[in-house]
């Protein structure tokens, strides 16, 4: 599940990292920037769109979300950003133009670089004609004033923090790493799907949904008849944006006696999936949701095992391993849970 926060992203390393080397993502991209100076230093000088590639690389693992890129015009080749799924360009005054409609969530990465080094820098905030910014650096950061190529002189701004002037940023700006939810939501075809419009929906309507508990950002839902059987669960973050929708069905109702699946379990968990995948996902998720079809028997199945629509059905049957499916700006899962069939949405 994707982090909400740089906060929550720290938190998801907690199981596997010592407190004595947890680093904070910006932090590890800090040092991705220095150990590349140091290793490889012409290719540090001479290609800044690599740098940019493997922040994004690093970012995207550290965060568990595909980050989207947007990066200068001019300033990464194709192949830089060929292995990332949405890499838009666009002038880079534009994107500084565009900083105040990408604060929110997860605070986007920049990558600044002067044509001798690079390092990444968050956004924090736009004051009056000035972008205020946090640097890894104890006490410093790369553009202060003597501390660059370009000329940048960065000024400080209270503790941690530092401020440019946006004429200034033009000058190193490679590009900017940003949380898909919120690119899409502002520039796609939508964002997150919000707790607050499924009420209208087909879906709650259809199954006869009702809210039963809430519990800090997870909200419990029950389905008419079947509370014993279907249990849905979101994860609510801000505006009411939903971070993770599971319908949990109970195995033995999903999957009855005589190799035959739950016409209803299907068709609800068919409707779940269409219902809290983005926009922007959906016509991409169909094809694997496609293999949820209500009408279909376990003895006579359809489905390539080769497709997603394959997978999605042997996930839910129990022949195939738990399934998982990226997409844009989220991610389709199908697995089994202490004797129940679990789909999960998540979005990043």
């Amino acid at each position: 599940m994707g982090a909400e926060t740089w906060e929550d992203a720290e938190q998801i390393d907690q199981g596997t990292e010592t407190a004595a080397v947890a680093r904070t993502p910006l932090e590890e991209l800090a040092e991705l920037a220095v150990r590349l100076r140091r290793e490889e230093p012409e290719r540090h000088a001479s290609r800044p769109g690599g740098l940019l590639s493997q922040g994004w690389e690093t970012l995207s693992r550290r965060l568990a979300m595909p980050m989207v890129c947007v990066h200068a015009a001019g300033r990464c080749s194709p192949r830089d950003t060929h292995g990332i799924p949405v890499a838009v360009e666009l002038p880079v005054a534009d994107i500084i133009r565009r900083f105040w409609t990408l604060l929110g969530g997860v605070r986007p990465v920049l990558l600044v670089h002067d044509g001798v080094a690079g390092n990444f820098l968050q956004l924090l905030e736009l004051v009056d004609d000035r972008i205020v910014y946090a640097d890894p650096t104890p006490g410093e950061t790369t553009l202060r004033e003597g501390q660059n190529a370009a000329g940048v002189a960065a000024e400080e701004y209270g503790r941690g923090k530092w401020a440019v002037r946006p004429y200034e940023l033009e000058r190193v700006l490679v590009g900017v790493l940003v949380q898909p939810s919120r690119w899409f939501e502002v520039y796609g075809d939508g964002g997150a799907v919000r707790f607050q419009e499924l009420a209208d929906t087909d879906l709650w309507q259809h199954f006869q949904l009702r809210e039963v508990s809430r519990d800090g950002d997870e909200v419990t839902v029950l389905a008419g008849d079947f509370q014993n059987s279907v249990v849905l669960r979101f994860f609510v973050g801000g505006r009411g944006r939903i971070r993770l929708a599971e319908l949990w069905l109970r195995s033995e109702w999903a999957v009855l006696s005589g190799r035959r699946a739950n016409p209803f379990g299907l068709e609800i968990a068919k409707a779940f999936g269409q219902a809290l995948t983005p926009k922007p996902d959906r016509a991409a998720a169909a094809e694997a949701l496609s293999g949820l079809r209500p009408s279909k028997t376990l003895a006579d199945r359809e489905f390539d095992p080769a497709t997603p629509a394959g997978q999605m059905d042997g996930a839910y049957t129990g022949e195939m391993p738990d399934f998982w499916m990226d997409l844009q700006m989220s991610a389709l899962e199908l697995r089994r849970d202490r004797g129940w069939q679990v789909l999960a949405v998540h979005t990043f």
